[in-house]
């Protein structure tokens, strides 16, 4: 579990809360079906058309992401089956992920201190900026950035509540010690959001590089297989701590510089990365937030 593992008790708690996980929606069924489709060289546009349209909200989300002025075709793009074309598989792949997790993620977090939308505006900007460090600093699918971005904080709707019992015990620990916010959860239940968000990725049967970016994206390790996609959260999320696009108790946040080194980036190219963000966040009336 990257270089943190849990102790026994720590585990045991980390189990009672996901057995206990009553209200936080799912992945719809349909999406993991998009996936695989998604993933099949073979797959027809056909298909997936027909696949998409069976959730009318889906279809619906997914048009209205690609009718966005992030994209460029406002208004151009009347069907799945045009969007498909347009765009392509691996971007229709992100939006269709943008479109289900906005049902997850846009309600009130009161235990991050996240009011209603805030979680997800935070995952989408980080998703952006994942994507953009992906296509400037290397992987093969940027779009996989983008959506290890959006899933990123999925443990905080899980962990939330018991935040909110220890949150004064919390903001002690930050304060006291200097630590970020995921640490303090570290000393007070053994395990942070991560950890927990990424066995609610297992339990929704998404595949290992979406666990694991999920489960280390604040404590990369270089030995892992994915940790460029690590990283790339990782200093995005940074950066959205820099345009103040967090939970307001987030205090303390940093980027190692063994990443940077490893990444073969500098200070400057993290500022530049920041100066884009401005111009994200600038544009995110227009990109995703009609939506609500």
């Amino acid at each position: 579990m990257g270089d943190y593992e849990l102790t026994p008790e720590s585990a045991e708690l980390l189990e009672y809360i996901l057995a206990k996980v009553e209200n936080i929606p799912s992945l719809p069924i349909i999406l993991s079906r998009i996936m695989v489709m998604l993933d099949d060289p073979e797959a027809k546009i056909a298909d997936l058309q027909y696949l998409i349209a069976q959730d009318v909200s889906l279809t619906t989300n997914v048009l209205k992401i690609a009718n966005s002025a992030y994209y460029g075709f406002s208004g151009r793009i009347k069907t799945i089956s045009q969007a498909i074309i347009i765009l392509g598989f691996r971007t229709i792949r992100s939006l269709v992920f943008a479109a289900s997790a906005y049902n997850i993620l846009k309600g009130e977090v009161s235990g991050y201190g996240y009011k209603s939308e805030e979680l997800w505006k935070h995952s989408v900007i980080n998703g952006l900026l994942s994507r953009e460090l992906s296509q400037r600093f290397g992987v093969e699918d940027p779009e996989v950035a983008f959506i290890t971005g959006l899933l990123h904080d999925v443990g905080k709707l899980v962990l939330a509540p018991i935040v909110e019992e220890h949150i004064q015990t919390i903001k002690t620990i930050i304060e006291d010690k200097g630590l970020e916010f995921y640490q303090a959860e570290r000393h007070v239940f053994g395990f942070d959001h991560g950890i927990l968000g990424s066995r609610l990725l297992q339990k929704w049967g998404l595949p290992a590089l979406y666990v694991q970016v999920v489960r280390d994206h604040h404590s990369p390790v270089f030995e892992s297989e994915y940790f460029k996609e690590i990283c790339f959260v990782h200093i995005a999320n940074y950066i959205c701590y820099k345009l103040n696009v967090v939970s307001p108790f987030e205090k303390n946040v940093k980027i190692g510089s063994y990443i940077l080194r490893n990444l073969g980036m500098s200070t400057s190219d993290v500022q530049r990365i920041y100066t884009k963000g401005k111009e994200i966040l600038s544009d995110w009336e227009k990109s995703f937030e009609f939506l609500k």
